[in-house]
């Protein structure tokens, strides 16, 4: 349900550049992110990053999450389990986070079209025939994967 109002169309940044980004916009020093200080503006903008790196990587363990705040893993749970409950009953939070979610979107939307133009820019048709039948080889590879592992492809 919550994670219904947010939708992520791939990565384009890193994890300490969204958390950097959403540091900047929550008008929280990043020096801070690693502090012990609790202030109601760090300890939301901590926690919105994390949420975020959340909805990007759900693989990824909670110790990872927390970590890069110099947290452990159940501050990284609160911190999803919060931003959730806050969404569900503050407008202008989701609405910020709606805001930061678009700007990752597009930064993913930039980069995809950057790589396209990269390999349009090969004047050799040979290379880029190459690369795309290196590609029609990977996505045949992670099929048969998922096959024999009975996963399925997650498509971001």
């Amino acid at each position: 349900m919550y994670n219904s109002w947010i939708h992520f169309t791939g990565i384009a940044m890193d994890y300490e550049t969204i958390a950097k980004y959403v540091f900047a916009n929550e008008h929280v020093p990043w020096e801070l992110h690693d502090s012990k200080k609790r202030d109601r503006e760090l300890v939301i903008s901590r926690q919105i990053s994390i949420y975020i790196q959340n909805s990007l990587h759900p693989e990824d363990t909670w110790v990872a999450l927390g970590s890069m705040f110099k947290k452990d893993h159940a501050t990284a749970m609160h911190a999803v389990k919060n931003i959730k409950d806050l969404m569900f009953s503050d407008v202008e939070l989701r609405a910020r986070i709606l805001v930061y979610s678009q700007y990752i979107n597009d930064q993913e939307k930039i980069r995809k079209e950057t790589e396209i133009k990269n390999i349009l820019a090969f004047k050799n048709v040979e290379t880029l025939n190459t690369l795309l039948a290196m590609i029609d080889k990977m996505e045949l590879i992670a099929k048969v994967y998922c096959d024999i592992t009975n996963s399925k492809i997650v498509k971001v």
